[in-house]
């Protein structure tokens, strides 16, 4: 599994800066880009907010379970 780039993008719903980042099981989640240092790889619940907790049409974009 490659890493991804930790360049900013924007959300394609809010614009909101967001960044991609790892879950522990591999998975890309979107990220606040201002929760997350430059360095960070793996998403941490303690330190970044997942844009879908932020994002107002987030619901468009989940993927069913």
């Amino acid at each position: 599994m490659t890493d991804i780039p930790h360049n900013p993008t924007h959300c394609r719903s809010c614009g909101a800066e967001i960044v991609w980042l790892r879950t522990k099981a591999g998975r890309l989640i979107p990220v606040n880009a201002a929760t997350a240092l430059e360095t960070d790889t793996e998403f941490d619940h303690n330190r970044h907010v997942s844009h879908f907790a932020t994002c107002p049409q987030a619901n468009k974009w989940r993927k069913p379970k």
